[in-house]
């Protein structure tokens, strides 16, 4: 790890900017303006963004595993770093861009807060939703992964029983009940087209995640 070998730069107070590879990135600690007054003093510019960029890819990585749908945040990242490589941003822009986009990951992921849900919660009410919701139909799909995640927590020893995944029977009953709570919950705007689908997608992440 080149973080380990330079010793660089700590804007964290106490914890090292790049983290072993096992240790969960906390990026509430990093202070991103002196990141940013830091850049303009270091010499050696590419082991700053090389340490940067290894950070934000375990991030990136943590992030990605506590919700599916993250993918536009994964995509933005690939988007900076295709960019730099095909030399259409010189190294402080760079830097810059990648201080920009951790910004946009801090919020993202402090933003089940202010949802008020938990990071599961979260996960579900993203998958639940769909285009052009008024800010009352999200309130209810809200609620739909909060009675959702409850029910399922609830109700874990008799729905997903050892292989439950692998059996038919098992599966099944797991799908009636995201469907009995996802009906009682999500608003009357869900036609039958896109309350199927979106029980179809809860339902298959569920068995991925088995």
């Amino acid at each position: 790890v080149v973080a380990e070998e330079t010793a660089p730069y700590d804007a964290t107070a106490g914890a090292d900017l790049v983290m072993a590879t096992t240790a969960p990135v906390d990026l509430s600690k990093l202070d991103i303006d002196e990141l940013r007054k830091h850049f303009k003093k270091v010499k050696y510019k590419n082991l700053e963004i090389s340490n940067l960029r290894e950070h934000i890819e375990k991030k990136l990585a943590q992030m990605m595993r506590k919700n599916v749908t993250r993918d536009k945040f994964s995509e933005r990242f690939r988007n900076i770093i295709a960019e730099y490589n095909a030399g259409g941003a010189q190294n402080d822009q760079f830097y810059l861009k990648l201080l920009k986009y951790m910004e946009e990951l801090k919020e993202e992921e402090e933003r089940h807060i202010k949802e008020e849900l938990s990071e599961t919660e979260l996960e579900i009410y993203d998958l639940l939703q769909k285009d052009k919701l008024t800010n009352e139909e999200l309130k209810k799909v809200k609620l739909a992964a909060r009675e959702l995640y409850k029910t399922l927590v609830e109700k874990k020893k008799d729905l997903f029983v050892v292989g439950w995944e692998r059996d038919d029977q098992p599966k099944e009953k797991v799908r009636d009940e995201i469907m009995k709570v996802l009906n009682n919950y999500l608003p009357e705007s869900y036609d039958r087209e896109v309350f199927s689908n979106k029980i179809n997608v809860v339902f298959t992440h569920i068995v991925d995640q088995a």
